[in-house]
């Protein structure tokens, strides 16, 4: 029995659909919430020629992370979006994953307001995100920082 609220579901049941290789990948929606979004990247079907996470599809699941935080932050404040692009992005390898691995996406608390503001009134906004990716003992493998692009059709 899945015990993840509706929203977690949906936006996972989203991410699986419209972008092939997260399923291809293992990716999983753990939660989603106000501070960002909680996933997972399971090792087996990641790995590299020395059996830890390969880092493209860390940086790939750090991507996939923030943009569910993203969706969520729509969700949670009556908007949603099917233009939603990462403009720039950037991730530090800090050690090898030898396991699954946790991605906690994290939401800005300042500048959710302006944002959501700006994507209204303007119908386009920016939003800079960051995961941690982390080991089973709370190591950190690797942080994916990037910016969001956000489009809707604005209102008349």
């Amino acid at each position: 029995m899945d015990t993840r609220d509706s929203l977690t579901q949906q936006l996972e049941s989203k991410i699986l659909a419209d972008i092939p290789i997260a399923k291809l990948m293992g990716f999983a929606v753990l939660a989603v919430n106000e501070a960002g979004a909680d996933c997972r990247l399971p090792l087996a079907p990641n790995t590299n020629h020395l059996g830890t996470q390969f880092g493209g599809s860390l940086y790939a699941a750090g991507a996939l992370s923030c943009y569910t935080a993203l969706m969520g932050l729509l969700a949670r404040r009556g908007l949603s979006s099917n233009n939603i692009v990462i403009t720039d992005g950037h991730i530090e390898y800090l050690s090898p994953g030898t396991g699954d691995v946790r991605l906690e996406a994290r939401l800005p608390y300042e500048g959710q307001d302006a944002f959501s503001l700006q994507l209204q009134q303007k119908g386009r906004a920016r939003l800079k995100l960051e995961t941690s990716i982390l080991d089973a003992a709370n190591k950190m493998v690797a942080r994916v920082k990037g910016e969001y692009l956000v489009r809707v059709e604005t209102r008349p």
